[in-house]
């Protein structure tokens, strides 16, 4: 099976998109995507869907799992990263028969082993502990969390 992992990370009031491909205890493969700054907000999640599509339709993922933000409701960088996510989400629901999971830092504890809740950077080291290859950036490495941990549930 394989999973393709999606986490929006917030920077300069831009998203910057990351993605990770796990296959087995393989990271298939790594890409951060940053909004493009020349671009309007509707532009950069044009951008953001037809990205995530290529993605999907270059990987053949089984899994989709998205790793949600989780900032502070109230603020606008909550406001950029969840639009970002429904972009993910919306591309990703292209595909009918890709499998969708959203994670949370909260949910990630079981998947990687703890017995009991843990500190989601634990969490998430221990599941890209797993991977043959260590993901680069934050971004990545969250969604390479979020993959590894659907393949577990899914799997």
């Amino acid at each position: 099976m394989k999973a393709l992992g999606a986490y929006i990370r917030i920077r300069n009031g831009r998203y910057l998109a990351g993605f990770a491909v796990v296959e087995d205890d393989q990271l298939v493969l790594q890409q951060s995507y940053p909004a493009p700054a020349d671009e309007t907000d509707a532009g950069q999640l044009g951008e953001l869907y037809g990205r995530t599509g290529d993605v999907i339709a270059s990987a053949s993922p089984d899994l989709f799992a998205l790793k949600v933000s989780e900032i502070a409701r109230t603020s606008t960088n909550a406001v950029i990263a969840h639009r970002a996510e429904g972009v993910l989400l919306a591309a990703a629901g292209r595909q009918r028969s890709l499998r969708i999971s959203s994670w949370s830092g909260q949910r990630l504890w079981k998947p990687a082993g703890f017995a009991s809740p843990a500190k989601t950077k634990e969490s998430i080291d221990a599941l890209c502990g797993r991977l043959a290859q260590v993901p680069n950036g934050d971004e990545v490495r969250q969604a390479a969390a979020a993959a590894v941990a659907a393949l577990g549930v899914g799997a």
